[in-house]
């Protein structure tokens, strides 16, 4: 019996590059069922302590698990986490236990069990409006937007995500979590939303074929400090920045036609460095993200030469093997490639916590005035949950 024809490389490559430089689907309607087995029936949350929950806290809980009866549930406190770590992922935890303060922890702790179990992950102060069971039939990854604002860094964050188990998206998330632990960011980009926003971009974006861009590239936010511009194509420029063990790194970075930028590190501590390259509205950290490649410095031990190379679709690769070398063999199966899902802002953060209107609803709630269900459903009409985002309260203490 003949085999039918394999497609040609070219088609192949050409039929990747379709895929990888679609924008992350937005769910504007119900996810359809899907034949295979989907996110699991279970909600987790996360507390300091399991006893004595704020009232808030309790009273929006109590709405999850009132609306999903079918779903089980787990909420765990800090040691149970720390617990978990050392149980389930032992090479992690020199990095976990390295974090400054809890928040760091809160926010790792979720992208972990997710990994390993999937389900629901639901901060505290979210009410759910609407049963989660029409979400479950997907093998997606689900994460939700807030606004409209796409470059904002806080656009996708990680108050509400959902997963099958044993999706490589979360490996690689946790790559970049101990890329930047050594970094001492603030917990938005170390371990938070930022962070999350940044992996999606890098997973999604992930090419192997360069393009050519006329556009004005923007060279941003290296190490969250100095700004540096690449003025026009073919145009190089020269600076430094700080940031890392207070050292600064004098750089040269020329951008030419065939879409590559060249960064050139003087001094070793540059083999610790990040690079953002910001292209109309898209980042990369890290690895090429968009029509641009970055080529990352790296530096011979033997001969002490400073080597410029490229950093693409491997790197990835590179990076979720080496996450999966560091789990138990047997207790956790071969990750699956991710398909990520962003919803639509309607869906879960309905309250945009960066807009004034959220802090006239958060001084009702607070007042004990619960917003009435024809307000929530002016909110949103398709939403599941409501997450009211008490981090950004400031509400004076009575």
């Amino acid at each position: 019996m003949r085999e039918a024809p394999r497609e040609s490389s070219q088609e192949s490559q050409k039929s990747l590059r379709r895929k990888l430089t679609e924008a992350p689907p937005v769910a504007s309607v119900d996810i359809p069922a899907m034949p295979r087995e989907g996110i699991p029936r279970r909600i987790f949350q996360t507390w300091k302590t399991k006893d004595n929950l704020p009232e808030l806290f309790a009273r929006w809980s109590e709405t999850i698990r009132r609306m999903n009866p079918e779903f089980s549930y787990e909420l765990w406190d800090d040691c149970d986490n720390r617990q978990f770590v050392a149980r389930e992922f032992p090479w992690f935890l020199d990095t976990y236990n390295s974090y400054p303060n809890e928040i760091y922890r809160v926010d790792t702790i979720r992208y972990l069990y997710l990994y390993l179990h999937g389900g629901f992950y639901i901060d505290l102060d979210t009410e759910c409006v609407k049963a989660l069971e029409p979400l479950v039939h997907t093998r997606d990854v689900l994460l939700g937007r807030m606004g409209n604002d796409t470059a904002f860094a806080h656009s996708i964050p990680n108050a509400i995500m959902a997963s099958p188990p044993r999706q490589e998206f979360w490996l690689f998330l946790v790559y970049l979590l101990r890329h930047r632990s050594r970094l001492r960011l603030m917990p938005e980009h170390s371990t938070g939303p930022a962070l999350l926003r940044t992996a999606v971009t890098l997973y999604w974006h992930d090419r192997t074929e360069k393009e050519t861009w006329r556009a004005v590239l923007r060279c941003d936010e290296i190490y969250d400090e100095a700004i540096l511009r690449f003025n026009r194509i073919g145009k190089a420029i020269s600076g430094y920045y700080s940031g890392v063990l207070g050292a600064k790194v004098a750089f040269t970075g020329t951008c030419n036609r065939a879409g590559n930028v060249f960064i050139e590190f003087e001094t070793a501590v540059a083999d610790q460095g990040i690079v953002r390259v910001s292209i109309e509205g898209q980042f990369c950290d890290d690895v090429g993200v968009g029509a641009v490649t970055v080529h990352i410095p790296e530096r011979r031990l033997r001969t002490g030469e400073w080597l410029a190379h490229s950093a693409n679709a491997l790197h990835h690769k590179r990076a979720i093997r080496s996450m999966i070398s560091q789990l138990k063999i047997g207790q956790h199966p071969r990750p699956s490639r991710s398909t990520l899902t962003i919803l639509d802002p309607g869906k879960w953060y309905a309250i945009n916590w960066s807009r004034n209107e959220h802090h006239l609803l958060c001084r009702a709630v607070v007042d004990g005035r619960d917003l009435e269900d024809e307000t929530k459903r002016k909110l949103s009409a398709d939403a599941y949950l409501l997450t009211y985002w008490t981090h950004s309260w400031r509400v004076p203490e009575e």
